[in-house]
């Protein structure tokens, strides 16, 4: 699980001073969509993270860790912000991982 260690060191997600004992959901969220996003060809990946960067982008946009308000049309149910964040986060970390590898496994001129 390189590719996860490196996730969590270049994206930890601060928590706030008042969380205190608040489990840190942004690990359980990267490691559930890990999972799922590898489930994934490109193009779904890819079309959801257009998807996240619109949903994010937004003004309105909370990234609360437990209330489940935003939908989006390739994925199942409603999800918390915190919860897309960390998706937003894995896709982003997957497709550097998969260029990485593209650039490793190609031929040398």
């Amino acid at each position: 699980m390189d590719l996860l260690k490196r996730w969590r060191e270049q994206n930890a997600v601060p928590q706030s001073p008042s969380s205190g004992d608040a489990p840190r959901y942004g690990f359980s969220y990267s490691v559930y969509w890990l999972q799922v996003a590898r489930t994934w060809d490109a193009e779904q990946r890819r079309r959801v993270a257009q998807e996240l960067h619109l949903l994010l982008s937004r003004p309105d946009f909370v990234a609360n860790q437990s209330e489940r308000r935003y939908h989006l049309p390739d994925l199942e149910g409603h999800h918390s912000g915190g919860s897309l964040v960390a998706l937003a986060h894995v896709l982003q970390a997957l497709s550097a991982y998969e260029e990485q590898e593209g650039q490793e496994q190609a031929p040398q001129s």
